[in-house]
């Protein structure tokens, strides 16, 4: 409502702190449980669709590598 862009950045800089001590504590690739690695790999892919979707509503382009 107030078109404040700090809102968004501080949601999109929370979000990719809290992601980077995600991937940095736990194992993705190689995991016994395939379940879980399928898991993980959804979340990661979500992450990064919300990533995408706060960059562009800053106005910052982004590549499709999703």
């Amino acid at each position: 409502n107030n078109l404040n862009p700090s809102i968004l950045t501080n949601y999109c800089f929370t979000l990719t702190t809290k992601f980077s001590q995600f991937y940095s504590n736990h194992k993705i690739l190689n995991l016994d449980d395939q379940e879980l690695q399928k898991s993980r790999l959804y979340l990661i892919s979500k992450t990064a669709q919300v990533i995408k979707n706060c960059l562009n509503l800053l106005g910052i382009e982004t590549t499709n590598q999703l």
